[in-house]
């Protein structure tokens, strides 16, 4: 089967080519057959040469001159050459000449060759043939059909024996049953089957179930045996609400000469494509590149299943989706775009690319990204709604900025992904990393887990501030870990769960769960919570200039250590309360009691501590220990008052001491009881 239709197609060629010239020099077979049986007919020399009258003037002496020029002529014609039964070509002419200077003229022309089922054939008004130069100018209602083609103009003429077709406009091509033609001029190849349409010209074809298409531009060449058509110099496409622009395009053709395969635009390309029949008008997807290539289906189908952009030197390949006042856009050196039933669905570059949103009127993005690929997802009415970067991911956003391996923007949650080994942010509270981070817009939500560590933002006001008055520093930042984070814009706030650790030097937060409030300057910790604060500074180093005699080194403060199941830091109220289960410890020294409440000074540093409900201060060195009702620690004066009714001191002889006051002087360790009832 296959060896027959390589035959056919070979002979089909061989037709196309010797066309015309088969034509041509049978017409002048068959004329001068026919001129040779009329010479030397009865009265035609002595017409010929007949004496014209002095008053006819030169119109006469032309007309007998042309006269003259004639050989023969004759009315209408028909002739049909048949082999073996079969018709192989057909000549009709309404009325013909020929002269001495071997041109045969006629009027009312048809010429027809068959092969098979089947015809080619050239009609026209009027035709010239020159035998000297084997051309023929046809004219009038000049008509060329076969093979699936048809050529209309007002004038063509024939050269090279046959095999060169040039016709002047206005030119009307039909190619199949869907593509049309227009054109200034026309050449055509016929040993080729080369079509050369010069502009402007116009591409027009309607396919079955699909929008009609049309092409614009400068020159045209259609190569009907590879199935090719080249436009050239300002194309333009356009089918329905969708448009494109370019330097150049090619469609290549499947077998049947009609269904489209490829679409290839090249040079400064520009457009626009609309998302398919039912998108919203003000939804579309705009590109720009250097170069487009469009995939249509299989089978048939009409619709694109694929496009893919490339750059050039100087520009990106760009596909940006628009809705509202929304443009979201990625740029590669490579994109490609998926299609279902017109619709375009997922885009994938798997080489360096740049994701932006953009807000109408403003230049500067309102989100951007880039990584080393990506993928883009689109909705049903065309526009960008999902985008997942992937491999050395970099994310800029209003809140905060984010280094990953992948990313993922949500646009119908609203909501942005960052993964990483780990990931890391940076943004107004504070940094943090995690192998996961989601920050959710329309709560204003950002949340780490999978472990998080970070850096809580320092400076009066900052999410640092909110752990000054548990012994962290206002000017300095905050290092953190926890299982996860959640940070809030409005107001601003954060929450640390799971193995909470905050330190700033020797202090020290450990929790189960760390809540802070900028705005209100409010910390809150939950579940074995354990404090280190430095309550006492350092020592200051001796003025310059002061005698010192190999001086010793300062003794570093001790740490202050709280532990409690609850609590709670308000900077307006210059208080830190623990509660539940509260030990406090410097040393080997300890008080314990329901609830401590550390009242601060201006720098929010612990002055003193209050402590009720069943106080208990123990002292292994000094050996006793003191119970009470409360309890209050004067920092600055290193002692404790504890009180109650009765306050009782124990040794560990087993004596007892009890009184309404305890006074204890942490620096020596002595205690005095006054009010003592023994």
């Amino acid at each position: 089967m296959k060896g027959m239709r390589g035959k056919s197609q070979a002979t089909f060629k061989g037709l196309r080519r010797g066309l015309l010239a088969l034509l041509l020099v049978a017409l002048g077979v068959l004329l001068g057959l026919y001129f040779l049986g009329r010479q030397g007919a009865p009265g035609e020399e002595s017409a010929a040469s007949a004496p014209t009258a002095d008053g006819a003037g030169d119109a006469t002496a032309q007309a007998a001159t042309q006269k003259d020029n004639v050989v023969a002529s004759s009315a209408a014609f028909d002739y049909t050459q048949a082999v073996e039964g079969q018709p192989v070509f057909n000549v009709h002419g309404d009325r013909f000449l020929t002269t001495r200077d071997g041109k045969v003229e006629l009027e009312g022309v048809r010429f027809e060759v068959f092969r098979g089922a089947v015809s080619y054939s050239v009609a026209s008004d009027t035709a010239t043939y020159d035998s000297n130069s084997q051309e023929a100018l046809l004219a009038g209602n000049v008509q060329l059909a076969g093979s699936g083609m048809t050529i209309a103009s007002g004038q063509m003429q024939l050269s090279r024996g046959g095999k060169f077709l040039a016709a002047a406009g206005p030119i009307a091509l039909r190619q199949g049953a869907y593509w049309t033609g227009q054109a200034s001029a026309l050449e055509f190849d016929v040993a080729l089957d080369l079509v050369r349409m010069l502009g402007p010209v116009v591409i027009s074809g309607r396919l079955p179930g699909a929008e009609p298409v049309e092409m614009h531009a400068g020159r045209v060449v259609l190569n009907r045996s590879a199935r090719m058509l080249r436009a050239r110099g300002a194309v333009s496409v356009r089918r329905g609400a969708s448009h494109f622009a370019s330097e150049k395009a090619e469609l290549f053709l499947a077998e049947d000469g009609e269904t489209p395969v490829a679409l290839v635009l090249d040079g400064s390309l520009t457009g626009s494509y609309a998302a398919g029949p039912g998108a919203d008008a003000g939804e579309r997807v705009d590109f720009q590149g250097a170069r487009l290539t469009v995939e249509f289906g299989a089978g048939g189908a009409a619709e694109a299943r694929e496009m893919r952009f490339e750059s050039g030197r100087k520009r990106l390949a760009v596909i940006a989706s628009v809705a509202g006042e929304v443009t979201r856009e990625v740029a590669s050196r490579a994109l490609a775009l998926q299609l279902v039933a017109g619709r375009p669905r997922t885009a994938q570059s798997s080489v360096p690319v740049h994701f932006a949103e953009y807000l109408r009127g403003v230049d500067a993005p309102l989100r951007s990204g880039r990584a080393d690929r990506a993928e883009v997802e689109f909705g049903d009415t065309g526009g960008i709604v999902r985008v997942v970067l992937a491999g050395g991911v970099t994310l800029a956003d209003p809140k905060f900025r984010g280094w990953g391996e992948q990313a993922l923007f949500d646009f119908a949650d609203e909501r942005s992904e960052l993964l990483g080994e780990p990931a890391r942010t940076e943004g107004e509270s504070g940094e943090l990393s995690a192998p996961h981070v989601v920050y959710a817009r329309k709560t204003g939500l950002l949340t780490a887990d999978r472990g998080v560590r970070g850096v809580l933002q320092r400076g009066r006001g900052g999410a640092a501030s909110t752990l000054q008055g548990v012994g962290f520093r206002d000017d300095l930042p905050v290092e953190f870990q926890a299982d996860e984070a959640i940070f809030a814009d409005a107001p601003r706030r954060f929450l640390l769960k799971g193995k909470v650790r905050a330190w700033q030097g020797r202090s020290l937060l450990l929790a189960d769960q760390l809540h802070g409030e900028e705005a209100e300057q409010r910390l809150s910790a939950a579940g074995g919570v354990r404090t280190l604060i430095p309550l006492r500074q350092e020592a200051s180093s001796p003025p310059a200039g002061t005698a010192a005699a190999a001086p010793a080194p300062a003794a570093t403060p001790p740490m202050t250590e709280v532990v409690a199941d609850l609590l709670t830091y308000r900077r307006n109220e210059a208080t830190v309360t623990y509660t539940g289960g509260v030990r406090l410890s410097e040393g080997v020294r300890t008080l314990t009691c329901e609830e401590l409440v550390a009242e601060l000074d201006g720098a929010q540093r612990v002055r003193r501590m209050v402590g009720s409900g069943k106080i208990v201060l123990q002292d292994p060195t000094a050996g006793r220990s003191v119970q009470g009702n409360t309890a209050i620690y004067d920092v600055a004066a290193e002692t404790i008052e504890l009180s109650g009714d009765p306050v009782t001191m124990k040794d560990d002889s087993g004596a007892t001491l009890s009184g309404k006051r305890v006074l204890y002087d942490l620096k020596s360790g002595s205690a005095r009881v006054a009010g003592a009832a023994q």
